[in-house]
This record gives C-alpha cells, structure tokens and sequence, in this order.
C-alpha cells in the first residue's frame, strides 16, 4: 500500500479540531506552566534566583540558619538583568525612557542597546507589572509564544494539531528554555520557531508580503539581546529557506525568491537600527577576550543530560559536580522526546508532511551536535565565521532543542497517522536502528558512571526514572506497530498514544520545578540597613566599593547607588584604572569585584578618590582596617550564657572593633549574635554592634566592629552578651575577678574612618573627591604607563591627567553650584575664577557630547577614562547629554523600513480589494 492509500485510509478525527489528542496537548503545555511557575503568578512566590543574596553581606544577618540559595548557580539574572530592567521601569513610571545607566562601573547604555531585551515583545510585563511579580509573567509569556509558534510552524508543515501543539511543549521545556529562565537569552531562544514559521509561510506563499512576517520575526529575535543565540538561528534558518524554496520551485524562481527571502531578512535587522547601531559601536569599543577554540565545546558524555538531567547532579544544594556550569551543560529534551526523533529518523514522515523538511532537520540536529559536542576540525572550520569566533558554542543549545522538538513532533505525527513501517524491510532496519541507539545510551550511561562513580554526591540513580520513560515510550512505539493497532478504534489507539504526552508532560515538569526558583517576598531584593544608611549620606553621585562579593556587586542599581565595578560591559580603559587598584578585580570580562579583605593601601588608592569612591563596605567576617593593640594572655575562663553578660574594663581609646577570645562552645543553637555594648560611667550604652555567630565561633578570636572613633575621653565598661539560641559560651578571661580578655582594634592614619557597623561594616574614605568637580591645572602625558603609575600614585585634588596638549590655565579655583550625576542628561552650573576643567568621574564613551553655554565644546579624556570639558572664566551652564551613536541614522533606518513594510502590506491589501471589485464586476456582468 503506497504512502497516499494509507493517508486515506486514516479516519478522520485525527484531522479535526475536536481531536481529544490535541486537547490531552494543549491542556499539558497549561498545566506545565501553571505547575513550574506555581504561586509566583499570583503574588504567593517570586520567581527569580533573588535569595541569591542571603548568602553575603549585609543579607547574610537575615538568612536562616543552614540557608543554601535555591540555585547557587544563578547569577546574572540576579547582579545584571533585573536590576537593569527594574531601572528602566523606575525611569518609565516617571516618563522617561533609560537611554544610560549612570550606577554600574563607570556607566554603561542602558535601553539604547537590546543587551537587557527591554523593547522585545517578551518584556511587556517588566513594563507594567512590579519587579518582583514581573519575572513569573515574562516565562508564561515565553511558553506560550514559544509553544504557538513551535505549532503554527509545524502546521505550516503539514503535521495533525496533537502533533504541533507537543512540538511546542517540548521546546518550551527543553534543557536552554528551562535552565536560561530570567535571562534575555529565552526570550531570544523563544523566537527561533517564529522565524522559522514566517519562513515556512513564504515559501508557501511566494509572495512580497508574505516575507513581512521574516523582518518581524527576526527583528523581534534581535531584540531579544543575545545576539549568539539569534546568530545561531539565523545560520540554521538560512540554509532553510533555501531547500524549501529549491525543493518546491523551478531554479530562477527559487533564486528570485531566496533573494527575496534575505533581503527580509535584512530587513529585520534594519528595523531595529537604531538600537543595533549603538550596540554594534559598543561592542567595537570593548575587548571582551572570548576567542574560541575547537576544544572549547561540551563533552560529548554530557548528552546523556538530553534525558538524565540530574546526572551530574544540580546545582541546587552545591551538588553539582559535572563539567562547566550546569546552565552550559544540561542538553534536556527528555527521553519520550529521544524515542520520537527515532521514529522521525527510522521511520520518515507521513504523507502531506515536506520530505525536505524531515532530511534538514535530521542534517541540522546532526551538524548541531558536530559542533557543539564534538567539535575538532568542524569548529574549527565554523569558528572563521562570525558568532562562532567569540563566543562558546555551548549555547548552541538553544537551537538544539528547536530541532530535536520538530524531528519529535514528526515522530509523533508519524505514530497518529502511520504507526506502522511501510515494509518489512523497513521494519528490521527499524529494529536494527533501535539496537544502535540503545548501545549509545547505554555507552554513554556507562562513560558517565565510570568517570563519576567515585565522585561524592553522584547518583546513579538518576538514570532511573529517565530510563523507565524511555522504556515505556520504546514500548508504545512497538505497540503502534502492530498490525492489531493499525485497525483498532480510532479512541483506543489515541489511548495508546496519548501515554507519549503524558510522559513529556511528567519528564518536562519534574526538570522544570526542580530547577525554576519560587523564592518568599521578603528575600527578593531585600533592603538592609546599610543600604539606607549609603542611600541617606551618598550625595551627588557618591560611589562605594564592597569587598569581595559584599553587597554583591551589580546589584546595586537596583537600590539606585553607585559603584565603580559591578556587571556589564566595562570599556577597557575604565577596566585599566579597576585593575590598576587591584589586580584581581576582573573575574570575567564582563563582571569585577574587588578581593575580600583588600589591602588597606589598595582600599586608600588615589585613583578611587578621582572616581568618587566615598565608601568601603566590607564583611564583618573580614579583619578590620586599623591597629590591633596585642591581646593579654588569659589566663581562665568566664561563661556566657544567653541570658546573661560579662563585663570588662576598657581602656581608654578610640574605636574601631572589640573582639573576645572564644575558647569553646557548648550546644550553642543558632541563629545567635555576639553582642558588644561600650558603656559610660553611668552604665549608659555610647557604642553598640553585634555580629552573627559563625560556623568558626567554636575557638579563637572574635571581632566585633565599634563606630568608636569619636568617643569623648573617659572611663568605659565593656559588656559582652549572647543574643538569640541558646548554649554555653566559654570566653578567654583573666584577672582576680574573671573578666574577658579584649581585642582591641584602634583608628589608624589610613585615610578610613568608620561610619557604620551592623550587618556589614562601612567606612568613609576622607580623601574622595566628588563626581563632578574643578580642576584648575592639567599635566599631558600620552604614555599608558605613566600616566596610570602617576594616577595610583598621587592624590592632587585640583589636577587631571589629559592626553592632549595642554591649553593654558589660570590655575584659580571654582565653585560648582549645581552638579546632576544620573540619567542620560547632565546640568551642570559652575562659578569659575579662571580657566579651567569641569571633570565628570564617568567612562568617556561615544555618544556623550557636551555644550557650554548653548555651544557644542569638545570632550576630553581625563585621568586616563574621565570625562573633562574646558570651561573659562566666569559663570557658566554645562549640559553633557548621551545620544546613542549614529541614533538619527538608526532612527531614519529604522523608520524607513517600517514604511516599506507597511506599504508593502497596503500595496498587497489594494491590489486584493481591486482583484475582488474586478472578479465581483465580472461576475455581475456574466
């Protein structure tokens, strides 16, 4: 019986609308959304990685005892893409649209470039939903963008409603879309099906309209913000269009139309000039040091994660123990996705589907896999080319779900329609395929059995449940085969089959909720008391610096305070100046953080003052900035229970910390504190802070911070107490009356004075001066390293560094009367007595220009990546605006393309009502 006798010979509700398989379908893609987003939809949860920050300072006081970050291994939605995104939504809400970001680093562009998605069609609820609600809303919308267009793709292809509708489930579920959650990559990742539809559609149509849906489907991907993940799309979606067009028209008409086709293409990259212009000249300016090699890419064992997710482990609870990230590793599909690409492969297509479209998707599944997990000399080869030459292939995942989620939708469409193989021939290479395909799972299995077994944590249990749904898929297709269920009832074959979705929708929900955070409100961005107190006394643009990962950097532009480092693209010479204070600051080209206990010589750099680094705020963990006086010998005990309190004399000096010696701790249960109240003769409290006890509280010294540098001269009591748990404390003591034996920690002349103490320490840097100010004299130099070894070297408040010939000054000072610090516009009002420079402590980039007075005045380079404009004597109104580089050519780009496609679309609707008037009057006539 040849293929077209067996597609009539299928009854016809598997083609209808009412088709219970479609709804079975339908209703999974629901309830797996409504399951992995859970309560965040409604306000009960959060959804977002935000308790990411109870691990450090200042959020750490809040945290439970034992507390571990659901996903540790999320970062950057939490340091970079939220905090962005929240920015743009303050800005909005007081109508303004964020074209800057004026708090991380030395600045950045902030919705003038797509880096963080703000104007892709995914981000709408960002814009109108509060922060913490905004995130579960952005992943229902990509699952159900994702899902239709997967299945209005496939429609296009010709397979039944059930089919398409759990090609698009199984996309959506897929290991990238799932792991890459809160990320622009998603909403990138979540229109490659589109791209492919409007595709699809033109070659169907073969008309000029009917290409308007590829600009803006590609325009839409491109405003995603990951540009790796839409080059990759692209790279597949290319040779697409060319095979269909070739498959199914002449070759002068596949030509013209392909020629068509890109120019659509194009198109959709045009329309979207104005903020692509000003990335693409960002991205001129930066050195991000990416470039790739073959042997960059993914373990080929690793695919075993395509349907054993956990079998290295999660990230969850710091199990994880695989190669890379596991957000760069785990492949998911799921392993009833696995069995229905075989039957896709071994078993082809029904008919009506495009035999052209079947043998792409299996070349491109097999080409994905060839460079993202193989790699050698066909990486190689494709890293000459853009997209594959800076960046690791290993999110070529992406696409590697779309494709595997199209082959699987095949499958399943072949098992609706024809479940059996149409010879015997077939049939035993079909069973021998099978073998070949079960030796592989279980070689990879085993490769990753032996390589980890010794490994602590690794669980081979993890194969288990992956291998029981691969199993039970195995025996549904083997059921379908039978002749017996060829003839049976059209419901008791949709019974058989319906078990395929069902394990897709059990697999992709088990990955998705065991990965998908849901954290409590009050751990989404919490704000601590040092947050309001650098709120309160940073003035003017005032920056800070955090050791280590305090307060996490990045995440301060969430909380609208400034800081030189943080997440986000750094141009390089800022980055100069970064590593100039500290070697170690850059932990990757796009995120800095200065070390944990940073040498006090660093933390007192004359290049932090020109940066208007005001405050230091560092672990109460770390040892404190001063001079420790030695600590007497003790020689007994004193205990310290709970509900009581030592006391001790103290000398009498300035303070900066008090610390007692522990010697044990007997069934002390936490979470409790340390508390040090400093006391006057009368008993009255002048100086108090406690600090949280630690894992390390069992022996040795314990320092407490006191904001004591200003205590008037006197007699003073310590008194040592124990909040919250309970227990026994053992402290060193010494003395007739035992008393514990102090640490003292003095002011040193360090430039630092202490301000703050409590869940993290602040200190004042008193040598910092302000983000906008007068420079009444100017030294040239135009060698990088001397002039760097000149800024970390000398602290001359009223003098910047400039590359350019150095006009002459009046060296005479200023008085800047008005100094705005934020947003993409700056008013600046100075009263100089002389000639002079106003010095912006921003990163000079393309885009800012500057006009004194009404009239355009050049910008120049200072203190090696400052701003500095020339101003004379007198009074004077400076205005330093950004406007995203080529913004009026990207806007008359953008601008014209969307007037082309909108004529197109008018010219096409004209020229159809005319057609009809004509075939109407015909008919009146006959």
């Amino acid at each position: 019986m040849s293929d077209d006798e067996q597609h009539r010979n299928i009854p016809v509700e598997a083609h209808t609308a009412r088709d219970p398989m479609t709804l079975l379908v339908v209703v999974a893609i629901v309830v797996f959304g409504a399951l992995g987003i859970g309560s965040a939809l409604w306000g009960g949860r959060v959804f977002h990685s935000a308790d990411l920050l109870l691990h450090y300072a200042p959020y750490r006081d809040a945290a439970p005892e034992h507390f571990l970050p659901q996903r540790p291994c999320v970062s950057d939605p939490v340091d970079n893409v939220l905090p962005a995104s929240t920015e743009l939504h303050k800005q909005a809400l007081d109508g303004h649209f964020a074209l800057w970001d004026s708090y991380a680093g030395g600045g950045a562009p902030l919705g003038s470039v797509p880096n963080f998605a703000a104007l892709s069609p995914l981000s709408l609820p960002a814009w109108v939903l509060p922060p913490w609600l905004a995130p579960g809303y952005i992943k229902l919308l990509e699952i159900l963008a994702g899902a239709a267009g997967t299945a209005l793709f496939l429609r296009r292809l010709r397979l039944t409603r059930a089919a398409a509708a759990l090609g698009g489930l199984l996309f959506v579920s897929s290991g990238f879309m799932v792991l890459w959650s809160n990320w622009p990559q998603t909403r990138t990742a979540t229109c490659i099906p589109w791209v492919f539809w409007a595709i699809e559609r033109f070659v169907a149509k073969r008309t000029v309209a009917s290409a308007v849906p590829i600009a803006l489907s590609v325009a839409a991907m491109l405003l995603g913000g990951f540009p790796a993940i839409a080059g990759y799309a692209l790279y597949a979606a290319v040779p697409y269009l060319i095979i269909r067009l070739f498959a199914t028209n002449s070759t002068r008409s596949a030509t013209k139309h392909t020629a068509v086709g890109f120019a659509f293409i194009a198109a959709g990259a045009t329309l979207i000039a104005f903020q692509l212009f000003a990335f693409a000249t960002q991205l001129a300016g930066l050195n991000l040091d990416r470039a790739q090699t073959a042997n960059v890419r993914l373990p080929f064992s690793s695919l075993v994660t395509a349907f054993a997710p956990s079998a290295y482990g999660e990230c969850g609870g710091r199990e994880y123990f695989g190669p890379y990230n596991q957000l760069e590793v785990v492949a998911f599909v799921g392993a009833a996705a696995l069995v229905l690409v075989g039957v896709a492969i071994l078993r082809g297509t029904a008919p009506g589907v495009p035999r052209a479209a079947r043998s792409f998707f299996i070349s491109a599944l097999a080409v994905t896999v060839t460079l993202g997990w193989v790699g050698h000399l066909p990486l190689q080869i494709a890293q000459k080319f853009p997209v594959f030459s800076n960046n690791p292939v290993f999110r070529i995942r992406s696409l590697f779900g779309f494709l595997v989620a199209v082959l699987a939708a095949m499958g399943f469409d072949r098992l609706q329609r024809m479940p059996r193989p149409n010879s015997r021939t077939r049939g035993r290479l079909e069973i021998g395929g099978w073998c070949i395909a079960l030796g592989m799972v279980m070689a990879l299995v085993w490769r990753n059995h032996s390589v980890y077994r010794t490994v602590v944590g690794y669980r081979a249990s993890a194969f288990i449940l992956p291998l029981i749904a691969g199993g039970v898929a195995v025996a549904v297709v083997g059921i379908a085969a039978t002749r017996r269920f060829a003839t049976a009832p059209n419901r008791a074959r949709i019974a058989v089959l319906a078990v395929l979705p069902i394990i897709v929708l059990v697999e992709s929900t088990t990955f998705a909720r065991g990965f998908w955070p849901r954290i409590e409100r009050n751990e989404f961005y919490p704000t601590t008391s040092v947050h309001s107190f650098l709120a309160r006394n940073s003035q003017n643009g005032e920056r800070y610096i955090g050791t280590g990962f305090t307060m996490l950097p990045g995440t301060n532009v969430y909380y609208e305070l400034s800081t030189p480092n943080g997440h986000g693209f750094t141009t390089p010479r800022w980055m100069e100046l970064l590593k100039t204070i500290d070697p170690t600051v850059a932990h990757t080209p796009t995120f800095t953080a200065f070390a944990s206990q940073l040498a006090v010589e660093r933390v007192a750099s004359p290049i932090l003052d020109r940066m208007a680094v005001k405050w230091v705020v560092t672990d109460p963990r770390e040892p404190l900035y001063g001079t420790k006086d030695s600590t007497p010998i003790a020689t007994s005990t004193v205990a310290l229970h709970s509900s009581s309190a030592v006391e001790a004399p103290l000398p009498n000096v300035q303070l900066r910390g008090i610390g007692v010696t522990v010697q044990t701790a007997k069934a002390l249960t936490r979470p409790a504190w340390l508390r040090i109240d400093v006391l006057d003769t009368a008993k009255r409290v002048i100086a108090s802070n406690r600090r949280r006890v630690d894992a390390e509280f069992n022996s040795g010294e314990f320092m407490v911070a006191i904001a004591g540098e200003s205590l008037a001269p006197g007699r003073r009591t310590v008194r040592v107490s124990l909040e919250g748990g309970t227990g026994l404390v053992q402290l060193g003591a010494a003395g007739s009356i035992p008393a514990p034996v102090l640490s003292i920690v003095k002011p040193a002349d360090d430039g630092l004075r202490l301000r703050f103490v409590g869940p993290a320490n602040v200190w004042q840097r008193t040598t910092a001066l302000a983000r906008v100010r007068w420079a009444s004299r100017a030294i040239e130099s135009d060698n990088t390293v001397a002039r760097l070894t000149y800024l970390a070297q000398h602290r001359s408040p009223d003098t910047i560094v400039i590359e350019q010939p150095e006009s002459q000054t009046d060296g005479l000072g200023a008085t800047i009367l008005r100094a705005d610090t934020t947003g993409d516009q700056r008013h600046i009002r100075v009263a100089a007595r002389g000639s002079g420079y106003v010095v912006i402590a921003d990163a000079l980039v393309d885009g800012w220009h500057a006009t004194v007075d009404g009239h355009s005045t050049p910008l120049l380079t200072a203190d090696h990546a400052m701003v500095a404009v020339r101003v004379p004597k007198g009074i004077h109104n400076l205005v330093v605006t950004y406007t995203p580089p080529k913004q009026r050519l990207g806007f008359v780009v953008s601008i014209a393309t969307l007037l082309a496609l909108c004529a197109i679309l008018l010219a096409t609707r004209q020229r159809k009502r005319q057609t009809a008037l004509h075939v109407k009057r015909d008919a009146s006539q006959r």
